[in-house]
């Protein structure tokens, strides 16, 4: 299994107030999905990455979602921390 890399900047304070762009990408032979007809079909594993992106706000107080996309293996999604 392979280590996760942190690509957090060490100087940066994450709890200040802005928007952040955040990428999650699967680095295994997993799949959120697949392509059909040009529109991901999500699997099971899509379904449930779908619904936890959808409670961060239940998790973490001052979180507000925008956008996110989920493809085969990976998402990308914006989120507001006030």
């Amino acid at each position: 299994m392979n280590e996760r890399k942190i690509l957090r900047l060490h100087s940066h304070n994450y709890s200040d107030p802005r928007s952040y762009f955040i990428t999650i990408k699967l680095d295994c032979d997993l799949e959120f999905g697949e392509i059909i007809r040009n529109e991901v079909q999500l699997n099971d594993l899509g379904i449930i990455a779908k619904q936890s992106w959808n409670e961060i706000p239940k998790h973490f107080n001052g979180c507000e979602l925008d956008e996110f996309v989920i493809m085969p293996d990976h998402i990308h999604g914006i989120n507001y921390h006030s």
